[in-house]
């Protein structure tokens, strides 16, 4: 029992992954009849004041689906804040998406939540496992200024409500589960199962709250509400002494509650900095990191597409359309923004904790074949490039070039402002179904390319292109860019003998006979990194989240023989070994 007043603020939830241990549509089935009961459980009685959908707002999409003619009820539940929804789109894992993911999900999700009536304006991520040091910046962002975490916290912070702040000194107030988002179970009605269920609530998330106000979540995953809730609230406060009482609350409620009562204390919580990835109080479940790599792989390729690429380039097509006597550069700009909202939609339905599994979107082809055309000098061969990033970058890029009409291979490209890159061919033999002319693959180097930006470089010809010598197409050999020489099982034909480094103006890299691993020396700083590229093969029996070694495990550590180590190519724009 507590020894001063308190006041247990039961928040009403349920924690709703669209699929995990069933498929999407199992899940689905069994969203429709939790819904359905909830509704119907919010209108029927009025002592069952709230109930919090998870800090998301995609299961209400799920639902109206299947059940549509629900919307008008939802709006209402939720204008008056009986049914709390958003501010996110979805739960992500916060470290497999990506920064510009993080913002449209609370994008997405605060303005559906205020199509459906309201906004649940606290950040929510109670399951996520673990937090970026971002997020109270992404949040601040949005006009939030708390928020409910589970996993990550570690024992340093001794209480229930702490100060976090982001790398450029954004704060929010967070309210840590200390004991998880179902610390008050599916209960019984009687007292035994009352004081058995409140003894943890007494013992151990008390000792740890700063005000008089403790939270208490009553829910869990995919779990419906708890019906009996008022009449179980109603029991406890019978046993309650000392002013203190349970009341049916909400997430927004206990923040307000705990901000008032700290008035102009908030300075004086503990201050935590940094990304939060402990296990100390629970488990962040970090081998998730190195499961179903290829799912991580295409969802990352999605987002950089996307974000990338198909957003940036819009707004060029836009701009480059707009700024023509000739062009309509807003045609069609109302279904580019559409589509575009679907596309990021569709990603963020793959980012949940519990998901990240794959996706798709459509190529952004035509937008550089837009750009392209408007940018580049009539009657020249031209090459456009874009950058991507947000920052300057100087890269390497390949592309695909015609022989001239001479027969003279693509030797150098020539920026507006007349800097040289020369280019470097790769492969030959190539041929296009519009084009008759023989196709070379080329590599270069582009050099200061501002942060989301395109150029424009027109194409020089010449008989002493860098790899000018024809290669049978079909014949397994390479072409040396130093010597022109063909590669055979033996070596270069006709070459030096081969080196076992390859280097630039910053690194040498140097290939090691006895077991194939990589050493690095840096040029600029003189240090050497060696032992790089080895790799350790080893079992595993563990599951989905955590690793674990066979009782036998056998490791790899090292090749059976002597590794072959060959230079392929060494030219102005890469090197291979």
């Amino acid at each position: 029992m507590p020894d001063s007043p308190r006041t247990y603020i039961v928040a009403s939830h349920t924690h709703w992954d669209r699929e995990w241990y069933q498929p999407f549509e199992a899940l689905r089935a069994r969203l429709v009849r939790v819904m359905d009961a909830l509704l119907d459980l919010l209108d029927r009685d009025p002592d069952y004041r709230h109930f919090a959908l998870d800090g998301q707002t995609i299961p209400l999409d799920d639902y109206l689906e299947v059940r549509p003619e629900r919307r008008a009820d939802i709006e209402r539940l939720v204008r008056n804040g009986r049914l709390l929804i958003g501010p996110g789109y979805v739960l992500p894992d916060e470290f497999l998406i990506g920064g510009e993911a993080h913002i449209r999900n609370l994008m997405m999700g605060i303005r559906s939540a205020r199509e459906y009536g309201a906004v649940m304006a606290i950040g929510y991520a109670p399951d996520a496992f673990g937090h970026i040091a971002h997020l109270p910046a992404i949040l601040r962002g949005f006009g939030i200024d708390s928020v409910l975490l589970w996993r990550g916290v570690p024992r340093s912070v001794p209480t229930s409500e702490f100060r976090w702040a982001a790398p450029d000194g954004s704060e929010v107030l967070v309210l840590h589960l200390t004991h998880s988002y179902g610390p008050l179970p599916p209960f019984e009605d009687n007292l035994e199962f009352v004081r058995r269920s409140m003894n943890k609530v007494w013992t151990e998330m008390e000792p740890l709250a700063t005000t008089k106000y403790v939270l208490v979540p009553n829910g869990s995953d995919h779990l419906p509400a708890h019906e009996a809730l008022p009449a179980f609230i109603k029991r406890v406060n019978t046993q309650l002494n000392h002013g203190s009482e349970m009341v049916h609350g909400s997430y927004p409620m206990h923040a307000e509650l705990i901000r008032q009562e700290l008035d102009g204390r908030l300075a004086e919580l503990p201050l935590f900095e940094g990304e939060m990835r402990s296990s100390e109080r629970s488990n962040v479940l970090a081998g998730v990191i190195s499961t179903r790599i290829w799912a991580k792989q295409r969802y990352q390729h999605c987002e950089d597409l996307l974000a990338r690429y198909a957003e940036p380039l819009s707004a060029w097509r836009w701009l480059v359309g707009r700024n023509m006597e000739q062009g309509p550069g807003n045609a069609g700009a109302e279904s580019v923004r559409g589509l575009l909202k679907q596309a990021w939609r569709l990603l963020l339905q793959n980012g949940p904790h519990d998901s990240v599994t794959g996706c798709s979107v459509d190529p952004v082809h035509d937008s550089l074949r837009y750009l392209g055309e408007r940018a580049a000098r009539p009657g020249e061969d031209s090459v456009l490039v874009f950058n991507p990033e947000n920052g300057p970058r100087t890269d390497l890029c390949s592309l695909q070039l015609p022989v001239d009409d001479e027969g003279r291979l693509p030797a150098r490209l020539i920026d507006g402002e007349g800097r040289e890159s020369p280019l470097q061919v790769i492969e030959r033999g190539g041929y296009s179904p519009r084009d008759s002319r023989e196709r070379v693959t080329a590599a270069f180097v582009a050099p200061d390319m501002p942060g989301f930006s395109y150029r424009v470089f027109h194409v020089e010809y010449d008989d002493d292109a860098v790899g000018a010598r024809h290669i049978d197409k079909d014949a397994p050999t390479q072409l040396s860019p130093e010597t022109g020489k063909r590669f055979e099982s033996d070596g270069w034909v006709g070459a030096s003998p081969l080196r076992d480094a390859i280097e630039n103006e910053r690194f040498r890299l140097i290939a090691n006979a006895s077991d194939g691993t990589l050493t690095v020396e840096d040029k600029r700083t003189r240090e050497t990194y060696a032992g790089l590229n080895r790799f350790i093969d080893g079992g595993e029996r563990g599951d989905e989240y955590t690793y674990c070694p066979p009782e036998h495990d056998q490791l790899v550590d090292r090749p059976s023989s002597a590794p072959s180590i060959r230079l392929i190519e060494s030219g102005p724009a890469r090197h291979t070994a």
